[in-house]
């Protein structure tokens, strides 16, 4: 459910960190100073006074799939560990949200794996106001350096090379500073860890983006796909529209067919592909698979089974 979580803590005065110029390093260049412990980074901001706090969750609380339930176990654990040097009543620590990435890790067979790195290449390398930060062959990275969020989607186990990863697609969505104030400006969403450790806030700003960006439809072979189109009740003009559409994707890409038809026609096309479940990305004709499951649909019944289970 979350993975990376950065925090702050405003009003923190020096002198209640008694041996804070044992423990943290000064980076002279960025003004901060810097402390790792229990696999925890904290940053001091001398002039603001506050203490920024990065960690993994996972390492907090030692499990691999966090849930809606683990959320008082880790803000404890984190509580115990910044009280061990700074003079604080647990009372009064309040922490404020500064980024949060949200993740699901999918289970694949081997042969699905395979073909969702062929797949992912076929995705628009821009969405919304992000862009590819980088062409892999076994990810999708999405960003800009003003950008409130980051996609990133990556076969595990090509990342860490660990055994119990293999398999597993993770489906990251990272919502940084600038996106939580926006939040904050526009909307009145206050950067509280228990507004954002929620399944509500999860759907909105995670499955809902999500959709946007792998549609609604399974993958099916080009083949399947046109087969599926042409058993549609849609007229015959939209159904060699829609095969000439899909067929244009399968070879060049989302990104160089976005180019080629206008906005407009782009979003009727897949408007139609959602409304039959029909993902306009296709796997070749040449695979041993005939489907892969919606990689949103998917990641909601694996949150839904692991991460929000009472």
């Amino acid at each position: 459910m979350i993975h990376s979580i950065y925090l702050s803590i405003v009003g923190i005065l020096i002198n209640q960190i008694p041996l804070f110029y044992e423990l943290f390093t000064r980076n002279s260049k960025q003004r901060f100073y810097k402390f790792e412990y229990k696999n925890v980074r904290f940053f001091y901001f001398l002039y603001s006074k506050s203490l920024y706090i990065q960690t993994e969750v996972d390492k907090i609380i030692g499990k691999r799939d966090i849930t809606l339930n683990d959320k008082e176990e880790f803000i404890n654990e984190l509580i115990e560990i910044i009280t061990e040097f700074v003079n604080i009543k647990k009372k009064d620590i309040k922490f404020n949200v500064c980024r949060i990435d949200y993740k699901v890790d999918i289970q694949l067979t081997s042969l699905e794996m395979s073909n969702m790195h062929v797949l992912m290449s076929k995705h628009r390398t821009n969405y919304k106001k992000l862009k590819a930060t980088g062409i892999y062959d076994t990810s999708i990275s999405l960003a800009t350096p003003y950008s409130g969020l980051k996609v990133n989607v990556y076969d595990k186990w090509e990342k860490c090379k660990l055994p119990e990863w293999k398999g597993v697609l993770r489906v990251e969505l990272q919502v940084k500073n600038r996106k939580l104030h926006r939040l904050l400006r526009k909307e009145g969403i206050k950067r509280n860890i228990n507004v954002y450790w929620t399944k509500e806030f999860m759907e909105k700003y995670y499955f809902l983006y999500y959709e946007g960006y792998f549609y609604l439809g399974d993958y099916y072979k080009l083949n399947i796909c046109k087969r599926l189109i042409r058993e549609s009740s849609y007229s015959m003009t939209i159904k060699k529209g829609l095969i000439k559409f899909v067929t244009e994707v399968n070879r060049f890409g989302m990104t160089k067919v976005c180019e080629k038809y206008s906005y407009n026609k782009v979003r009727r096309y897949i408007d139609y592909l959602n409304n039959i479940k029909v993902n306009p990305i296709t796997i070749n004709n040449d695979s041993e698979i005939n489907k892969i499951q919606n990689i949103v649909e998917k990641a909601r019944e694996v949150a839904e089974e692991r991460y929000f289970k009472d």
